[in-house]
């Protein structure tokens, strides 16, 4: 089975090379590499041309911005494998990463296979970081206990930072949709969803992703991604109404006072400086976490 990788990047020149470097590494043969640069202001086009790697093929491509979703169509459209592998810029996968996205979909074809996405503990700097990369584990528990899981069909998902699907497939589904700048990989997962293409997690498809960020910046995420979730609810109405899940849930009055109290920037402040580690225990400490980013992401965005 041939393979093509896929990685979209956007000002990704501090960390490219990393997940070239993690490609290279790779058991399985891979035909091609792919790497779609989305009108990337820094030094990214000049370092991948710059750059020397074992990688047989490596194709360079560059387009004006447009987006992940656009990027990744793109990244498709010049694809030549029967099977496509995305990974973002910021995912070093394991060494048996292709190997066991191919080894399912030589035993169920026209499926899509999700990878694991979780934070190198060895990477942590900080106890932000930590309880973040605790929360990736803790998130992926659901799916564990056997090398491939069926995701239930009334719960779609796909990350699309390290996910395979054949090019066929992905063209019968129209790809992602360009219009989307984030929640693309949950409407893609939607339409495979609808299009009864069974969705499997892949525990050995394993992947470090390098998201070094801190409390303010991952709030700042959330808050983006609520807002393509709303914008994805406009565009599929009846799809969103069957499947979408990710929209503010209602609380209690009480919750709510809980969640009004917490959503405090000085809070925030306080979680990237790690003043609350010497004060808190560990748990008692997370779950601080939680409800500040929680409340400042979702229910009071405007403070």
């Amino acid at each position: 089975m041939t393979v093509s990788i896929i990685v979209p990047t956007y000002n990704g020149a501090h960390k490219i090379l990393a997940a070239l470097q993690a490609l290279e590494q790779q058991t399985y043969p891979i035909t091609e590499v792919i790497v779609v640069v989305d009108g990337s202001t820094d030094q990214t086009l000049e370092l991948l041309k710059n750059n020397t790697t074992t990688i047989r093929s490596l194709q360079i491509v560059k387009q004006q911005n447009q987006g992940r979703a656009a990027t990744r169509n793109r990244g498709a459209q010049e694809a030549t494998s029967d099977l496509l592998v995305f990974c973002d810029d910021d995912m070093r996968l394991l060494p048996g990463c292709i190997a066991a996205h191919v080894k399912h979909h030589q035993k169920e074809l026209d499926t899509i296979g999700v990878g694991t996405q979780v934070e190198d503990l060895a990477k942590v700097t900080t106890d932000f970081l930590h309880y973040k990369a605790l929360m990736s584990r803790s998130w992926m528990t659901k799916y564990s206990g056997a090398d491939t899981v069926l995701m239930p069909a009334t719960e779609p998902f796909i990350t699309a930072a390290n996910f395979s699907i054949s090019k066929k497939k992905f063209v019968a589904l129209e790809g992602f949709e360009r219009g989307l700048r984030d929640a693309e990989d949950f409407d893609l997962a939607m339409r495979a969803a609808e299009a009864l293409v069974p969705i499997y997690f892949l525990n050995k498809a394993e992947a470090w992703h390098d998201d070094l960020v801190n409390c303010a910046s991952y709030i700042n995420r959330l808050r983006e991604y609520q807002q393509a979730q709303q914008k994805l609810a406009q565009l599929r109405p009846s799809l969103y109404a069957k499947y979408g899940r990710f929209g503010t849930q209602p609380q209690n009055k009480l919750k709510m006072k809980t969640f009004s109290m917490f959503a405090n920037r000085s809070l925030v402040k306080l979680i990237d400086r790690g003043s609350l580690t010497n004060l808190l225990p560990q748990a008692l400490r997370y779950k601080v976490y939680d409800i500040v980013i929680t409340a400042l992401g979702v229910y009071f965005p405007e403070r």
